[in-house]
């Protein structure tokens, strides 16, 4: 219903076992590492963004 909180109340029917995860530093490495650093002209914080 509208104007409540969202909570998950289905059971899942497929569980991962933790064994089935793919590595956290592979999915870094694969996803989110860049390949060059390029600094802002105006020398703001990638960070900044983040927090707007």
């Amino acid at each position: 219903r509208a104007g409540r909180p969202y909570a998950r109340s289905v059971p899942s029917k497929h569980c991962l076992p933790k064994a089935a995860l793919p590595d956290p530093g592979l999915v870094f490495d694969t996803l989110l590492l860049r390949e060059k650093f390029e600094e802002h002209p105006g020398g703001i914080s990638s960070l900044f963004f983040a927090f707007a």
